[in-house]
């Protein structure tokens, strides 16, 4: 770790999505080109075109929940990971929707 400190400690890229309650609106970045060109891509669409799901994995103590944000007609998608792990009750993925509307 010493001898290679930028790969282990890589400042972020920036934030990886955005919930405008102002504009309503709802941007994800996508950073793939940031690092050749420079260029941060944006994808740019109104909240209501957003349906939530309540994802479900299963491990060795039951199963867990987790709250997703996709887009109705393009492949994107918000994981909201960052904001709430993953846990074994229904309802604070559930309150984290409620705060989002």
């Amino acid at each position: 770790m010493y001898h290679f400190p930028l790969v282990w400690l890589r400042p972020p890229k920036g934030p990886l999505w955005e919930l405008n309650r102002r504009t309503g609106l709802v941007t994800i970045f996508d950073y793939k080109r940031h690092r050749k060109e420079g260029v941060i891509d944006e994808f740019v669409a109104p909240f209501y075109e957003f349906d939530a799901y309540m994802t479900t994995t299963h491990n060795l103590h039951g199963p867990t929940y987790g709250l997703l944000l996709q887009h109705r007609y393009e492949d994107r998608k918000i994981n909201f990971h960052m904001l709430m792990n993953a846990d074994d009750f229904q309802q604070r993925p559930c309150a984290l929707w409620d705060f989002l509307q």
